[in-house]
């Protein structure tokens, strides 16, 4: 939730928002995905751009004022994660990383369809962005941190412990 916005996943297919004033006045995003909704993301410097990925092997994101996709990223698998990139790495626009189930991370410009893509050793379950660091949770255990500055190889790997990391915030 931002300070502008409350936003429902009703049975895991339609995005609803409503503003936090006003909980009675819901809008329907149009062409929602058409499957399960896996995250949903508001930017943190943009309360009307919405990101949500989906196991119909897409992201996309939504202009919440007009209610309408502005872009719509594909993968190969079902995508369980999708984050923005600070705006201050970014020379205008922004950018948006996704991971799911085709093993790839996706960096997507979001004033085009260019991306980058950088393969990865197991599926993406997780993904956060804070500063110029981009975490990512695969399965087998595995965590990788990457610098945003310079992606060609992770800064580090780790191992979770005993379990399998589900989430990272």
């Amino acid at each position: 939730m931002d300070h502008n916005h409350i936003l429902y996943v009703v049975r895991n297919l339609e995005l609803r928002v409503s503003g936090a004033v006003d909980m009675a006045s819901q809008t329907e995003l149009f062409d929602p995905p058409v499957d399960g909704i896996s995250s949903v993301q508001f930017s943190p410097t943009d309360p009307n751009l919405l990101l949500a990925s989906s196991w119909d092997k897409t992201v996309r994101l939504y202009d919440v004022a007009s209610r309408q996709v502005q872009f719509r990223y594909a993968h190969r698998a079902a995508v369980l994660d999708a984050a923005f990139v600070s705006d201050s790495l970014v020379c205008s626009g922004g950018m948006v990383v996704s991971g799911g189930w085709d093993r790839r991370l996706n960096l997507w410009d979001m004033r085009s369809s260019e991306h980058r893509t950088i393969e990865l050793p197991e599926k993406v379950f997780s993904m956060d962005t804070v500063g110029n660091k981009l975490v990512v949770g695969m399965s087998g255990r595995t965590v990788h941190i990457y610098d945003l500055r310079n992606l060609d190889l992770p800064a580090q790997h780790r191992e979770s412990s005993k379990f399998m990391t589900r989430v990272l915030r």
